[in-house]
């Protein structure tokens, strides 16, 4: 059995584990005495108090963190939840959902709606917070609920200390808008390939799969990226490793390329010479969309093991695509896509040396020509 912060739950042995760290904000991890912990948001959806239920926090000094008061207020733990179907509903946050206790960050403020409009937020079923401002989830690891007295109500409420994931550039915003604006150019590009069938050759089939898989891996991205509102998990998950699958395809198709104009320039045409172009297509589309199916297939089942979360790709489970903030990332997709540059440059640098030397070589057999017409021209007089 493991005790939270309001009930007792019946945990399975197989959802339970020691751990010696907990989790803070952006990732950050705080080592603490080895204690059993169990993964109860698994039975039942979680949501996290910044102190004991009723506790406010204060500040002790203005620049200081803040800390949980101890005299305890009655409160109403009625909040508005927002549903799927992105209809509202009050509940009694202690009855739907299972109550952790942490406050994530030391330098986090009150999301006080009655004050700020842009301090709007919801709360929604699956246990994150979106902000008006931004219009981004947060999951319970960025946030947490705390009594406060709001000046139009009779008695203390729930509200959000909210640790506020700084995005100075608004990087997140343009290169979505970015991506946004190119997808429809790459289907158009597609489109005029598919429609003349004289430009349909090896090279081209191999720019059409890799065009498709920016095309649609992109498209993925922009929907993730410009959602006002949590997806279900299931779409959620759905769409972040079909994004996976078709951003890693992108990289290998780009390699496919690289290496057939590596192959052609190489000079070694024994080869690939008894082969026809589309069984060479054949052997590529197996290669390219091949190796990232198994590499997807991988990835969700890791996802839904028991492994450490570090070392999950986070894909479906508190984002929709790939956790950046953690060296996973690197593993299942920077990684690979790295290695696949890298031989890209490789291939690309012996391109241009022979493109180099045949040019020398063409240029000295020119010349040599030129010097022997000369020659023989002034032996004819």
């Amino acid at each position: 059995m493991i005790l939270t912060c309001m009930r007792v739950y019946l945990v399975p042995a197989h959802m339970r584990g020691y751990y010696d760290y907990v989790e803070l904000f952006n990732g950050v991890r705080t080592n603490v005495p080895k204690h059993l912990r169990g993964c109860v948001c698994q039975l039942k959806r979680c949501v996290k108090f910044c102190c004991s239920s009723g506790i406010p926090l204060f500040r002790p000094t203005k620049k200081a963190p803040v800390e949980c008061d101890v005299d305890k207020k009655e409160y109403s733990p009625l909040v508005n939840i927002t549903l799927p179907d992105s209809s509202r509903v009050v509940m009694n946050v202690l009855d739907k959902f299972v109550v952790q206790q942490g406050i994530p960050c030391g330098d986090g403020y009150m999301l006080l709606p009655h004050l700020y409009e842009e301090d709007q937020w919801e709360l929604y079923e699956n246990g994150t917070i979106v902000r008006k401002l931004d219009n981004l989830p947060r999951s319970r690891r960025d946030y947490c609920l705390t009594v406060f007295n709001s000046p139009l109500a009779t008695k203390f409420e729930l509200f959000p200390l909210y640790c506020d994931k700084v995005d100075a550039f608004g990087t997140i915003k343009i290169s979505t808008t970015c991506m946004m604006i190119s997808a429809p150019f790459l289907y158009l590009t597609i489109l005029i390939y598919w429609v003349v069938p004289k430009l349909w050759n090896l090279h081209s089939k191999c720019l059409i799969c890799y065009l498709l898989s920016l095309a649609i891996g992109t498209t993925l991205i922009v929907v993730i990226n410009m959602s006002t509102s949590e997806y279900p998990i299931a779409v959620c998950a759905t769409m972040g490793f079909f994004a996976y699958y078709f951003l890693l395809a992108v990289f290998f198709w780009l390699n496919v390329i690289c290496f057939d104009l590596w192959q052609i320039f190489r000079g070694n045409i024994s080869n690939i010479g008894h082969m026809s172009e589309a069984q060479r297509f054949r052997y590529y589309s197996l290669y390219a969309w091949g190796l990232p199916a198994v590499m997807t297939v991988i990835t969700v089942g890791l996802q839904y093991s028991n492994l450490p979360a570090e070392l999950q790709s986070g894909i479906g489970d508190t984002h929709c695509w790939l956790n950046t903030e953690e060296w996973s990332a690197m593993l299942y997709f920077y990684g690979p896509c790295l290695i696949l540059i890298l031989s890209n440059i490789a291939m690309f640098y012996s391109t241009v040396r022979r493109i180099y030397n045949i040019r020398r070589e063409v240029q000295k057999l020119t010349q040599d020509d030129y010097t022997l017409r000369r020659m023989r021209g002034h032996q004819n007089k």
